[in-house]
């Protein structure tokens, strides 16, 4: 008799041999690797079943439209998100239809994943009070695009670089980290690199003004130098009367 425990052991072993496949299949596929292939694989591995419509073509009308209309609901959700509840924006996105594109269904997933914690972002405003920049920004960040998303994260790096909200937003992602771990793993990457940044410190900046200063010292001396022999030579050949 095949002891269970064994069994579950080869059954965890098999499932992370596919999982270790799909993995690099979708991380080195090619142009000739089959999207439709790879997603397969990926709803195997997930236990879920594939739409009638699956192996629709990409390059057909219907699956362009259905594409089109898609995009345009993600888009919707994410500008009304806040103003949405929950049941309707799961009934917005109809998750069926998005089994052949994978990035509209990554979006959509995470929507849906964001929305199950709205009270949690209220919580933290509440937290926060008026010093709540940073929950505002996540509340903007976790609506794009990755592509925009990308260059928001940037964009509040720099503004930090200027000093105009450099406390305010690494306490907030350090509030975020201990009290609101559901929220902080959306972004953990980002709220990582946000508390743990640094600007110049004041010793740095006084170094390299004494730096500075101490180089124009040595040029200007070095110039008095220059000149000062000038001036002996053209006396020195005065007197001798050159």
């Amino acid at each position: 008799m095949t002891d269970p425990a064994e069994t579950g052991s080869a059954d965890r072993e098999v499932r992370e041999e596919q999982i270790r496949e799909y993995i690099h299949r979708a991380l080195f596929a090619t142009d000739m690797e089959s999207p439709a292939e790879l997603v397969r694989a990926r709803e195997v591995i997930l236990g879920r079943s594939l739409p009638k419509n699956f192996m629709q073509s990409r390059d057909s009308d219907e699956y362009l439209q259905r594409r089109e209309a898609n995009q345009a609901r993600i888009e919707e959700c994410r500008t009304r998100f806040w103003d949405l509840t929950h049941e309707q924006l799961q009934a917005m996105l109809d998750l069926d239809s998005l089994h052949q594109d994978a990035d509209l269904q990554f979006s959509a997933e995470r929507l849906i994943h964001v929305s199950t914690l709205r009270s949690d972002f209220s919580e933290l405003a509440n937290r926060l009070g008026n010093k709540d920049r940073i929950a505002r920004v996540l509340k903007s960040l976790i609506m794009l695009a990755p592509r925009e998303a990308a260059g928001f994260r940037e964009a509040e790096l720099r503004t930090m670089r200027t000093g105009q909200s450099e406390k305010e937003m690494k306490l907030g992602a350090k509030r975020i980290r201990e009290e609101f771990p559901a929220i902080f793993a959306l972004e953990s990457s980002w709220l990582t690199e946000v508390e743990a940044f640094r600007r110049h410190s004041n010793r740095v900046r006084t170094y390299h003004q004494a730096e500075s200063a101490s180089n124009n010292w040595v040029i200007w001396v070095w110039l008095s130098i220059v000149f000062g022999g000038v001036v002996i030579r053209y006396i020195g050949r005065f007197m001798r009367g050159e």
